[in-house]
């Protein structure tokens, strides 16, 4: 596949009037999958959050396309995984395929600690890529580890809830069958 192949691909997922959307997935620490209940009116906020990170970083710019076995250090590339598909790359095939049901997340039954990263499934009924963006810790923050506040009616009001922090960055994506990554520390 080549650069402009790609590009041509990630916009049939992300452009025009196809009902583009977005399904939000947690990789936990422990392998398993499960299903992310987002309210319905920030669904559309977290689209286009990736709608833009990917127009930004890999539609726009002049981006070399090269292979994970023929890595350099340079910037702007975008890797194509031609290697094994290790168990933990294995999560694409889980959520695109869509044969598999995945249970709810439950913050009060499994955490915040046990969230590995964040995969959001992107496109319409044809075109679909899956974003994988790894959950660093200074991303989560419990209600345990400090007093957090926020703004309520111009004041400052305890936040009484862990908070997880979505950042938009990709670190590996899949498209078309294909694994692209885009931070090499992933591997």
């Amino acid at each position: 596949m080549t650069i402009n192949e790609l590009k041509d691909e990630i916009r049939l997922c992300i452009e025009g009037n196809r009902n583009v959307n977005v399904e939000t997935y947690l990789v936990l620490k422990n392998g398993e999958i499960k299903k992310a209940n987002i309210l319905e009116g920030l669904q559309p906020e977290i689209q286009q959050m990736f709608v833009d990170v990917l127009q930004e970083k890999i539609l726009h710019p002049e981006n070399s396309l090269l292979t994970v076995s023929s890595a350099d250090e340079r910037t702007g590339a975008i890797y194509q995984y031609d290697l094994e598909i290790t168990d933990s790359l294995q999560v694409f095939n889980q959520v695109l395929i869509g044969i598999n049901e995945f249970p709810t997340f439950s913050f009060r039954n499994d955490g915040v600690n046990s969230i590995d990263a964040f995969l959001f499934v992107i496109g319409n009924a044809e075109y679909q890529m899956a974003i994988y963006k790894r959950l660093a810790s200074v991303n989560v923050y419990q209600k345990r580890n400090g007093l957090f506040i926020r703004e309520e009616d111009n004041q400052f009001a305890k936040l009484n809830s862990d908070v997880v922090k979505i950042i938009p960055q990709i670190d590996a994506f899949m498209i078309n069958g294909e694994i692209f990554v885009m931070d090499l520390k992933l591997l």
